[in-house]
């Protein structure tokens, strides 16, 4: 087993995801948020890891999040933000972006 000790917060999130471990399970594991552990997992992606982010969202949040992308035009989160439903969080936006190559 991978010596754990020295990894970044981050690093650690992805690790156990990286293990199959759902991120439900993760938040409780570490004593965190599961925003948080997706906050980790869009962490790891932007530092270059390769992340599978598929069936992380229900598909119907994630069609309603690429379409405010569409309408806004760009990765702009606030904007798509105050498009989509009240309970879409910023995260499920980042995640989404993520997921399709449009997320700087």
């Amino acid at each position: 087993m991978k010596d754990t000790s020295d990894l970044k917060s981050h690093e650690l999130t992805l690790h156990y995801y990286k293990q199959d471990i759902v991120p439900e399970k993760i938040a409780k594991m570490r004593n965190i948020k599961l925003e948080t552990v997706y906050d980790h997992l869009l962490t790891a992606y932007e530092d270059g890891e390769a992340i599978d982010f598929n069936g992380l969202l229900d598909e119907e949040v994630e069609a309603h999040i690429l379409e405010a992308y569409e309408e806004v035009g760009e990765a702009r989160l606030k904007a798509i933000k105050d498009m989509v439903y009240d309970e879409v969080e910023y995260w499920m936006i980042k995640l989404t972006l993520a997921k399709v190559g449009v997320l700087d």
